[in-house]
């Protein structure tokens, strides 16, 4: 039996056994596909229910935010899982529930020190573990289905390219992780937080959220649409997920997820 075949067999054993609250969960797996998106929102318009997680040992058009290419090999965790929320309210922190459980996931079983960084990732350091793409389907003013995709660096290699700024638990750790025990828990927690938004416990979600987070008090930098770029300190993060950064002019703007092309985090200015 492969690596592959094993990790499967384990995660639809633990996935299975979760007590959820919200969501019911059934693995759907494919060894290579372009998307783990695409794989989802076919079988969301067939009619797929809502807890579908589609996984992939292998996507070779893996993408990220903006259109970006997101390098995704074996041995590493990628998913999509099918939403069908009953309101459009909340779903602006699909981004913000997936990055929370992803970093407090490895938190608990790896004993890193993961940070969410807005308005999508996960970082070890200053490099880059994990990041989410949500993409919503409206009829109306109503969703029809959500698909939250999910990419961690967990056993796989890291191009050369990007090695500076991405990182695997692998290599944080110097061992193999479980897959199958990660999923497990990242969706475990995903359906907690998931319940909450429902629930409209969005202040929840957030508190927990900035007590992860990798920027709030730091100088950074956004690259906005349009390429305009603004340089401040970011001090909060409001109810419907935008930041809120004070710009070395004193001024204070809110910036939207789907604004940000990119976040860097700057040096402090000396005092």
């Amino acid at each position: 039996m492969s690596e592959a075949e094993e990790w499967l067999i384990e995660a639809k054993r633990l996935v299975e056994r979760l007590e959820s609250r919200a969501l019911r969960f059934r693995l759907h797996y494919v060894s290579t596909c372009g998307s783990t998106q695409d794989v989802a929102r076919s079988l969301a318009e067939a009619g797929a229910s809502e807890g579908t997680v589609v996984v992939a040992e292998e996507m070779k058009s893996g993408r990220g935010r903006a259109g970006r290419f997101w390098y995704a090999p074996p041995g590493g965790l990628w998913f999509t899982l099918v939403l069908r929320p009953r309101s459009a309210r909340g779903l602006h922190l699909l981004a913000i529930i997936s990055s929370l459980s992803v970093a407090r996931a490895v938190e608990e079983l790896c004993g890193l020190d993961a940070r969410v960084k807005w308005p999508n990732d996960v970082v070890i350091g200053n490099r880059k573990l994990s990041g989410s793409l949500v993409e919503v389907k409206m009829q109306g003013s109503s969703p029809v289905y959500a698909l939250l995709g999910v990419g961690v660096n967990v056993n796989n290699s890291i191009p050369a390219e990007v090695a500076e700024v991405a990182i695997s638990l692998k290599q944080a750790l110097g061992r193999n992780v479980s897959r199958a025990v990660l999923l497990s828990r990242t969706l475990e927690l995903i359906d907690l937080y998931y319940s909450l938004l429902q629930a409209g416990s969005h202040d929840t979600i957030l508190g927990e959220w900035k007590k992860r987070s990798a920027i709030m008090g730091r100088r950074i930098k956004v690259e906005l649409e349009g390429d305009r770029v603004l340089a401040g300190t970011a001090i909060d993060i409001n109810s419907i997920g935008s930041l809120l950064v004070r710009l070395d002019s004193g001024d204070v703007v809110e910036i939207q997820p789907c604004r940000a092309r990119c976040l860097r985090v700057l040096p402090s200015l000396a005092v």
